[in-house]
Protein backbone atom coordinates (compact mmCIF):
# COMPACT_ATOMS: atom_id res chain seq x y z
CA UNK A 1 0.00 0.00 0.00
CA UNK A 2 2.63 2.40 1.12
CA UNK A 3 4.51 1.57 -3.01
CA UNK A 4 1.47 3.06 -4.40
CA UNK A 5 1.34 6.56 -2.63
CA UNK A 6 4.61 6.76 -3.54
CA UNK A 7 3.56 6.16 -6.94
CA UNK A 8 0.63 8.80 -6.86
CA UNK A 9 2.43 11.58 -5.34
CA UNK A 10 4.87 11.00 -8.30
CA UNK A 11 1.80 11.41 -9.82
CA UNK A 12 0.99 14.47 -8.30
CA UNK A 13 4.75 15.60 -9.05
CA UNK A 14 3.89 15.84 -12.74
CA UNK A 15 1.18 18.71 -12.31
CA UNK A 16 2.48 20.30 -9.57
CA UNK A 17 4.53 23.73 -10.44
CA UNK A 18 7.65 24.16 -9.09
CA UNK A 19 7.80 26.80 -6.25
CA UNK A 20 10.84 29.81 -6.02
CA UNK A 21 11.30 29.93 -2.34
CA UNK A 22 10.22 26.21 -0.92
CA UNK A 23 11.38 26.17 2.79
CA UNK A 24 13.09 22.77 3.31
CA UNK A 25 13.85 21.86 6.87
CA UNK A 26 17.72 21.00 7.11
CA UNK A 27 16.96 17.86 8.50
CA UNK A 28 15.75 17.40 4.18
CA UNK A 29 18.97 19.22 3.57
CA UNK A 30 20.99 17.32 5.34
CA UNK A 31 19.97 13.89 4.18
CA UNK A 32 20.12 15.08 0.22
CA UNK A 33 23.30 16.41 0.73
CA UNK A 34 24.78 13.01 2.52
CA UNK A 35 22.47 10.55 -0.26
CA UNK A 36 23.95 13.30 -3.38
CA UNK A 37 26.97 15.21 -2.62
CA UNK A 38 27.79 15.50 -5.82
CA UNK A 39 24.15 16.93 -6.75
CA UNK A 40 23.42 19.95 -8.90
CA UNK A 41 20.77 22.35 -9.88
CA UNK A 42 18.90 21.26 -7.16
CA UNK A 43 15.35 22.23 -7.04
CA UNK A 44 12.85 21.40 -4.69
CA UNK A 45 8.87 21.34 -4.31
CA UNK A 46 6.82 20.27 -1.09
CA UNK A 47 3.47 18.32 -1.40
CA UNK A 48 1.24 19.62 1.24
CA UNK A 49 0.15 17.11 3.61
CA UNK A 50 -3.21 15.78 3.05
CA UNK A 51 -5.99 13.80 4.76
CA UNK A 52 -4.08 10.34 3.30
CA UNK A 53 -0.86 11.58 2.02
CA UNK A 54 2.22 13.05 4.67
CA UNK A 55 4.28 16.20 3.38
CA UNK A 56 6.86 15.49 1.31
CA UNK A 57 9.85 17.05 -0.35
CA UNK A 58 10.30 16.43 -3.97
CA UNK A 59 13.51 17.07 -5.49
CA UNK A 60 15.00 17.27 -9.40
CA UNK A 61 18.91 17.76 -9.49
CA UNK A 62 21.83 16.19 -11.77
CA UNK A 63 24.04 14.14 -10.85
CA UNK A 64 26.75 12.70 -13.08
CA UNK A 65 24.86 13.84 -16.18
CA UNK A 66 21.69 12.37 -15.22
CA UNK A 67 18.28 13.96 -14.43
CA UNK A 68 17.43 11.97 -10.75
CA UNK A 69 14.28 13.18 -8.76
CA UNK A 70 14.13 12.10 -4.92
CA UNK A 71 11.90 12.33 -2.71
CA UNK A 72 11.93 12.62 1.10
CA UNK A 73 9.95 12.97 4.43
CA UNK A 74 10.00 16.08 6.54
CA UNK A 75 12.29 14.27 8.97
CA UNK A 76 14.83 14.00 6.47
CA UNK A 77 13.69 10.19 5.48
CA UNK A 78 14.85 8.96 1.95
CA UNK A 79 11.22 7.41 0.00
CA UNK A 80 12.48 7.22 -2.92
CA UNK A 81 14.19 8.26 -6.21
CA UNK A 82 13.20 8.55 -10.06
CA UNK A 83 15.42 8.15 -12.85
CA UNK A 84 14.85 8.80 -16.56
CA UNK A 85 15.07 5.61 -18.52
CA UNK A 86 14.59 5.36 -22.63
CA UNK A 87 11.77 2.97 -23.00
CA UNK A 88 13.87 0.86 -25.47
CA UNK A 89 15.98 -0.07 -21.54
CA UNK A 90 12.98 -1.37 -20.04
CA UNK A 91 12.79 -5.30 -19.43
CA UNK A 92 11.54 -6.73 -22.50
CA UNK A 93 8.10 -8.48 -20.89
CA UNK A 94 7.06 -4.64 -19.89
CA UNK A 95 7.47 -3.68 -23.39
CA UNK A 96 5.84 -6.91 -24.93
CA UNK A 97 3.10 -6.81 -22.24
CA UNK A 98 1.79 -2.69 -22.89
CA UNK A 99 2.04 -3.94 -26.53
CA UNK A 100 -0.53 -6.56 -25.81
CA UNK A 101 -2.54 -5.27 -23.13
CA UNK A 102 -2.78 -1.70 -24.13
CA UNK A 103 -3.03 -2.20 -28.28
CA UNK A 104 -0.12 -1.11 -29.55
CA UNK A 105 0.34 2.09 -27.89
CA UNK A 106 3.77 2.86 -27.77
CA UNK A 107 5.55 3.88 -24.17
CA UNK A 108 6.44 7.40 -24.76
CA UNK A 109 8.35 8.15 -21.15
CA UNK A 110 9.64 5.60 -19.05
CA UNK A 111 11.38 5.90 -15.07
CA UNK A 112 13.09 3.57 -12.65
CA UNK A 113 11.66 3.80 -9.68
CA UNK A 114 14.59 3.11 -6.14
CA UNK A 115 12.58 2.12 -3.18
CA UNK A 116 14.25 3.12 0.16
CA UNK A 117 14.68 -0.72 0.54
CA UNK A 118 15.86 -0.79 -2.27
CA UNK A 119 13.34 -2.43 -4.22
CA UNK A 120 13.38 -1.68 -7.99
CA UNK A 121 10.07 -0.75 -9.53
CA UNK A 122 9.38 0.65 -13.38
CA UNK A 123 7.10 3.39 -14.66
CA UNK A 124 6.34 3.37 -18.29
CA UNK A 125 4.12 5.70 -19.88
CA UNK A 126 1.73 5.77 -22.55
CA UNK A 127 -0.79 7.54 -24.63
CA UNK A 128 -4.59 6.90 -25.04
CA UNK A 129 -6.33 8.98 -26.92
CA UNK A 130 -6.07 12.34 -25.32
CA UNK A 131 -5.16 10.67 -22.03
CA UNK A 132 -1.38 10.20 -20.98
CA UNK A 133 -1.42 6.78 -18.17
CA UNK A 134 1.14 5.63 -16.20
CA UNK A 135 1.66 2.04 -15.73
CA UNK A 136 3.89 0.66 -12.57
CA UNK A 137 5.70 -2.30 -12.90
CA UNK A 138 7.56 -4.95 -10.21
CA UNK A 139 11.36 -5.45 -10.74
CA UNK A 140 9.78 -8.84 -12.39
CA UNK A 141 7.42 -6.87 -14.87
CA UNK A 142 4.32 -7.58 -12.98
CA UNK A 143 2.18 -4.85 -13.29
CA UNK A 144 1.30 -3.64 -9.66
CA UNK A 145 -0.62 -0.11 -10.66
CA UNK A 146 -1.92 2.73 -13.15
CA UNK A 147 -3.08 5.89 -12.98
CA UNK A 148 -3.66 9.09 -15.26
CA UNK A 149 -1.24 11.80 -15.45
CA UNK A 150 -3.10 15.25 -16.49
Amino acid sequence: MQIKHLFIIILLFSVIVSAQNVNIPQEVKDSFTQLYPKATGAKWTKVDETEVYDAEYIVKFKEKGKSITAIFNPSGDFKMTKNSLSPAKLPKNITNYVKTTYGGSKISEANQLTVKSGEIFYEAIIKIGTEKISLYFDKDGEQTDKGSIE
